[in-house]
């Protein structure tokens, strides 16, 4: 996490990754110059970002945006704990599928706010077992909106991702927000953002109002 380690330390994680990443791409060629920076932390003060700006630069490394911010991770205990159990697993489902496309709606949004179109999005997911299993739902519903899907760089070729940002601060901000924050734009610091007890609350009361329906 960049707000909280120094520079010369975040290099040295980014560095000793680079290792092993060399190794796979010997046997499996890709192009692995890409930085995620963890949890969108970019650097929350301006002499941290510019240091690391500049060694990213050198590597002729591209930072892996997000337009897109989801917080899926948050399903995974849920889903463990509703295996076997149909109702839980199809109402978590259900509150899975509209976090990501209520996160889309406002990326969609911002992005006709901040660059007067729907620019390319890149969307946040990560290899938890909840996105593992609703996936094949999620890229339904996705088509179903008129999306297909692309390679990550035909995605950064976008032209507005090369928009400068000046964000600084302790945000994770998606990027259409950091372009917003630089040009002084409103944007929603809590978009895509929810938490496993928050989940746990919608579901339970989903399942509430299933039961009486049912009744």
């Amino acid at each position: 996490d960049l707000n909280v380690i120094d520079a010369e330390s975040f290099l040295e994680h980014a560095t000793d990754g680079q290792k092993y990443l060399r190794r796979i791409s010997r046997a499996h060629p890709f192009n692995y110059r890409y930085l995620r920076f963890p949890q969108l932390h970019e650097g929350n003060d301006k002499k941290k970002k510019k240091r690391i700006r500049k060694a990213l630069d050198r590597g002729s490394y591209q930072i892996a945006h997000v337009s897109v911010k989801t917080t899926d991770w948050a399903f995974n205990r849920l889903f463990q704990d509703s295996l076997g159990k149909q109702e839980r697993t199809d109402a978590l489902k259900k509150l899975y599928l509209a976090h990501v496309l209520q996160s889309l709606d406002y990326s969609e949004k911002q992005s006709e706010a901040v660059f007067g179109r729907n620019i390319k999005q890149i969307l946040q997911l990560r290899s938890g077992v909840a996105t593992a299993h609703f996936l094949p739902d999620l890229i339904k519903a996705l088509r179903e909106r008129g999306y297909s899907f692309v390679s990550f760089p035909d995605a950064l070729s976008d032209p507005a991702y090369q928009t400068p940002e000046e964000y600084v601060g302790p945000l994770g901000l998606i990027f259409i927000d950091r372009v917003a924050a630089t040009k002084g734009l409103p944007f929603d610091e809590s978009a895509g953002e929810t938490s496993p007890s928050q989940v746990e609350k919608d579901l339970e009361s989903r399942l509430q109002d299933i039961s009486e329906q049912s009744r």
